[in-house]
């Protein structure tokens, strides 16, 4: 098994004052340490364990709970002596995980002004996720009482007991806000630095719901297997979380609810009894509905075909009824059978975006265009100097994810706009606007980005969809005429997508494309960014970025 391990790096400075344990030789620990001393933790989560077959998995939580970000915090204990004289040195300590410019790896520190010691003798660690800061003596002292009288019971006994649990856990909140993880360790010298390695336990078991799906099998060249797990309603007060891959997860309180459920339009009905032969900590089983049967259906797609709320097509011709308006959600625009690659020098390929590859591997199936416009009459920014550009912000230390050396430049020209890249260029701009937030300059904030999240709210994304983004200029070109080389250069490209999907945007009331100039993702400098005007021919132009024009949202699936 892979575990995903979070190298955390600068966590706390150990001050080590006194003389360490005789026991102890030097190579150990020091005998005396009279600076600070940088101390490096390594998070791992063990996963869950099935309970049929005893294998450890970690398929079953798709980074919902493991992947930490800035932003998440863990408790923290510490305890010193033995037997009796055990005293608690740490109590519920927040440390709070931040980005560091310099490595891009996750950073968990104190609160500000607080110093953290350690590496003396018969010290034990503790630590437990997600942090609450609601602990209360009563809770506290219970876990130095239990270190003392019990210690053959984990140190997190009374805690995770008396751990509160959703019963409705249908958003990533508060599903992560149930899913307690704790930990021990004991630190460890190693080329002159002390770890603390800690190995998270899942405290609570887990219910795995897997779906009936549905696999369209594209008689097209190019396009891969595309599959629609089944959406459930559930009726029920326990609301398990849907994950990216259509199955669904519940956290099991000491209460076992019954699980009650519908898909298929609530024309089939189903309930999954919990019962007290379900693990009880660090496990998952998984409950198949209706056997979790695939049914398989060949399909050919082709632009102006219907992509619905929950990821299923409909094929272009379809008479729809008022029914089917309400529930599509974008029309698909290109599929990689629009593009052969062969002898082409910019072919649009899905992985080109390697952040959009990475975070939605299996959306690679095309590009669909949203029903509705974002807005008719925005600017992209403000105009400053200083602080207005968001390739000067990319290249700063404020923008430093992991991957950062994935993104491209947000300035590109040439053959480098001939791109899909619209997700990254989406992403790297929604984290300058929390940028401009936090320097309180929110007149900055790039508003086509900042007005996805109220559009997205009223015009929902397809399930199975990277979500909405703003479109490069690669995307919109195509939107408009159809994936070539050097669009940068062809000024009366033909507008054969564009008219294909009007045609069937008119049929179900949507706003269409004609005559309208759409911003893009890409700034061109300071003051200003590109768009592309949709009148006599698809020309990449530059304008300045207060001026107002239309926006449209685009997904991958």
């Amino acid at each position: 098994m892979n575990m995903k391990i979070q190298n955390i790096y600068h966590f706390l400075q150990a001050v080590l004052l006194m003389l360490l344990a005789a026991s102890c030789t030097q190579e150990e620990f020091p005998a005396v340490q009279d600076k600070a001393q940088q101390l490096t933790i390594s998070v791992t989560d063990g996963g869950y364990t099935s309970a049929v077959d005893g294998k450890t998995t970690r398929a079953v939580e798709n980074g919902y709970t493991t992947e930490f970000t800035e932003g998440d915090a863990c408790g923290l204990f510490m305890i010193r002596g033995l037997y009796s004289d055990k005293k608690m040195i740490y109590s519920n300590m927040k440390l709070t995980a931040e980005r560091d410019a310099a490595t891009g790896s996750l950073v968990w520190k104190p609160e500000a002004g607080t110093t953290l010691a350690g590496g003396l003798p018969d010290e034990e660690y503790y630590l437990y996720y997600p942090y609450r800061a609601d602990l209360d003596n009563t809770v506290i002292s219970e876990l130095l009482k239990n270190a003392i009288k019990d210690p053959q019971l984990p140190f997190f006994y009374p805690l995770a007991n008396n751990w509160p649990v959703k019963t409705d856990q249908s958003s990533y909140a508060d599903y992560t806000a149930s899913d307690l993880m704790t930990a021990s360790c004991t630190p460890t010298l190693d080329n002159g630095t002390l770890r603390l390695n800690f190995v998270m336990a899942h405290e609570l078991s887990l219910a795995v719901i897997e779906m009936p799906k549905t696999v369209y099998k594209f008689t097209n060249a190019r396009v891969p297997d595309y599959t629609i797990p089944s959406e459930a309603t559930f009726a029920s007060a326990a609301k398990p979380l849907r994950m990216t891959d259509g199955t669904y997860r519940y956290l099991l309180p000491a209460s076992l609810p019954t699980i009650e459920g519908s898909y298929d339009g609530g024309s089939r009905v189903f309930t999954i009894t919990l019962s007290d032969d379900h693990p009880i900590i660090g496990k998952y089983k998984r409950y198949k509905i209706d056997g979790a049967a695939t049914t398989v259906k060949n399909y050919t797609v082709q632009r102006g075909d219907y992509l619905l709320a929950d990821g299923n097509l409909l094929p272009r011709e379809t008479a729809v009824t008022e029914e089917q308006k309400a529930n599509i959600a974008a029309i698909v625009f290109w599929t990689p059978a629009d593009t052969d690659p062969a002898g082409r020098k910019t072919p649009a390929n899905l992985t080109d975006d390697k952040i959009m590859a990475k975070d939605h591997p299996n959306c690679t199936h095309g590009l669909a265009v949203s029903v509705k416009n974002v807005s008719t009459g925005m600017a992209w920014q403000e105009y400053d100097w200083f602080h207005g550009s968001v390739q000067k912000f990319q290249k700063s230390d404020e923008f430093n994810p992991i991957d950062k050396t994935d993104y491209a430049s947000i300035v590109q020209s040439g053959d480098e706009r001939n791109y899909i890249r619209g997700y990254q260029y989406t992403k790297m701009i929604l984290a300058y606007n929390y940028y401009c937030m936090r320097i309180k300059k929110l007149n900055l904030m790039v508003k086509p980005v900042n007005a996805l999240a109220n559009f997205s709210d009223s015009n929902p994304a397809p399930k199975t969809s990277t979500g909405w983004f703003i479109p490069s200029a690669k995307e919109l070109y195509m939107l408009y005429s159809k994936d070539e080389d050097k669009i940068h250069k062809n000024y009366f490209s033909t507008e054969e997508t564009r008219k294909i999907i009007d045609k069937y945007l008119l049929a179900i009331g949507g706003d269409l494309l004609e005559n309208q100039d759409y911003w893009t993702s890409v700034e061109f400098d300071v003051g200003n960014a590109i768009y592309i005007g949709f009148k006599g021919g698809a020309r990449i132009n530059s304008t300045g970025k207060p001026n107002k024009t239309t926006v449209r949202a685009v997904c991958a699936f």
